[in-house]
């Protein structure tokens, strides 16, 4: 966990074995040193927001539930998704009995994707292994059936 003290913003950390952390501080460096468990190893980082342990990029994502969006008896179709990014990302469409993964790769910060992909209950995950992932303002334009 991270609390900033100004902002009051919080930053929750999954899947790392945080086992010591240790401030470092003075004129010119204020930084949080980690020791860690890789799962075979013990190893020494620094905690920060940069997405990645060492030279190793965290997986990045997130899930929306699936959802009827209040018209259960109906069928949805995904018709198009956009949003700002300004990295590649993948972007997978889940229904109540299947699922698709798109890779994309943004044109001047603008990802698109077209599709038709059907079904009572829709949700939409996006991920992202890059360093910095800055994904904002996605659209979903859907029919119903």
């Amino acid at each position: 966990l991270e609390l900033d003290l100004e902002t009051k913003n919080l930053n929750i950390m999954r899947g790392v074995d945080i086992r010591n952390l240790n401030a470092v501080l003075d004129d010119k460096v204020n930084k949080v040193i980690v020791v860690y468990n890789d799962g075979t190893n013990y190893k020494i980082g620094e905690l920060g927001n940069f997405g990645k342990v060492y030279d190793t990029a965290l997986p990045k994502c997130w899930q929306s539930p699936l959802s009827d969006f209040g018209y259960p008896e109906k069928y949805k179709i995904i018709k198009e998704i956009y949003l700002k990014s300004k990295s590649p990302l993948s972007i997978t469409i889940r229904t109540e009995s299947n699922s698709k993964t798109f890779k994309l790769t943004p044109k001047n910060g603008i990802a698109t994707l077209k599709t038709i992909i059907k079904g009572k209950l829709i949700a939409v995950d996006f991920e992202s292994s890059e360093d910095i992932v800055e994904i904002s303002n996605p659209t979903i334009i859907m029919g119903l059936v």
